[in-house]
């Protein structure tokens, strides 16, 4: 995982899981992000559209990173010369090395040194691709999105960490309109006040 290859990548995953504190591997580093402008000049990627250009208000968070998983998606989606419109394997686990490899920089460490004991990398990178994948050789848009919306970073990362297994969670729940209910069934028992003597 050479630095060139995983610049735009730790870019992309800066998008989807905001830097803790606000501060980006990028900042202060003068090598990383000369690296990563000419991966983007080489490779004629567009990452202005990461930079939001209103300000979050609150419920605005959800499209804020919709936005973000549309834009990361598309740059995934250009490093496939084929033009599928589906990520493939090669391009599939990139993504999950680009995710190790800012991971372990906001730790100050090395990707190798980020991974838990007795975990195979390579085993690793496949099993997590197989996780997000249905059919396990490619990736759909819809696959992706729902991944990345139903887990953070540790989870997505959980296969190299040895972290806990994730809770699957029905995200298809249907919701009770209480609209339905008449006013007699939401009343609850009448109360009955006491009086007592003022002594």
């Amino acid at each position: 995982m050479g630095n060139e290859k995983s610049c735009m990548g730790l870019k992309m995953m800066e998008a989807i899981y905001p830097v803790p504190g606000g501060k980006s591997v990028f900042d202060g580093d003068e090598k990383l992000s000369l690296l990563l402008q000419k991966e983007v000049q080489k490779k004629a990627l567009h990452i202005d559209d990461l930079a939001s250009d209103v300000e979050i208000v609150d419920g605005d968070m959800d499209s804020e990173i919709d936005r973000c998983l549309q834009t990361v998606w598309g740059v995934y989606l250009a490093m496939d010369k084929k033009q599928a419109g589906q990520l493939n394997k090669k391009i599939g686990e990139r993504f999950f090395q680009d995710c190790l490899e800012l991971y372990a920089m906001r730790q100050n460490k090395k990707y190798k040194d980020v991974l838990a004991k007795g975990v195979d990398y390579k085993k690793a990178t496949a099993a997590s691709f197989k996780r997000m994948s249905a059919n396990g050789n490619t990736v759909s848009q819809k696959e992706f999105t729902e991944f990345l919306n139903l887990y953070d970073i540790e989870e997505v990362l959980s296969e190299y960490l040895l972290t806990p297994p994730e809770i699957d969670i029905n995200t298809n729940v249907q919701f009770v309109d209480i609209t339905q209910f008449s006013n007699t069934q939401r009343e609850g028992p009448k109360l009955v006040y006491r009086e007592y003597p003022d002594d």
